[in-house]
């Protein structure tokens, strides 16, 4: 059972969040093909029924099938994670899904490979971010160093003429 609004809201945020996104299914047809487009529709309709259903107080298990469903969804995103270019939404969708789908195996299934499956994938699309943002302010040095560079040579010819003195 979710513990109170706090989880209800974050669960329904979360949502929303994949709702939103998924309505872009051309990029997401384009990148994961039909198949994994499919399979992450189909897989998210089934844990948000499901998750829909805990909230309104109903019980219920997963079943193996289930399992296997949601195993293939995590499966086409971290393919695509590993080996393709990361879009933001491909990245937002890949952090949300993995979010909703860890919760969903904790309140249904209890699956340790759905477990580790997400954490990686969270793990990767962070990562990716990172690398990004990492990326992005060393483009922008090297700019500004260039411009240093071009505008005072001089100051960089005496300071590698002084490093030169000291190792000597």
């Amino acid at each position: 059972m979710m513990k109170g609004n706090r989880e209800v809201e974050s669960y329904r945020k979360n949502t929303k969040k994949i709702n939103e996104i998924l309505k872009h299914q051309g990029e997401f047809r384009k990148t994961y093909g039909d198949r994994g487009y499919k399979s992450i529709e189909n897989g998210f309709k089934m844990m948000k029924k499901m998750m829909d259903d805990r909230v309104r107080g109903v019980d219920s298990k997963a079943s193996a099938k289930q399992g296997d469903s949601i195993k293939d969804a995590l499966r086409h995103i971290s393919e695509i994670l590993i080996f393709k270019e990361v879009t933001d939404m491909i990245r937002d969708l890949s952090l949300e899904f993995s979010k909703l789908a860890f919760n969903w195996n904790k309140q249904f299934l209890g699956s340790q490979e759905i477990t580790v499956q997400t954490r990686m994938i969270d793990r990767i699309a962070r990562d990716n971010l990172l690398l990004r943002d990492s990326y992005t302010i060393a483009k922008k040095a090297i700019k500004k160093l260039e411009l240093t560079i071009d505008r005072d040579p001089l100051r960089f010819e005496v300071a590698k003429h002084y490093l030169e003195e000291l190792k000597k």
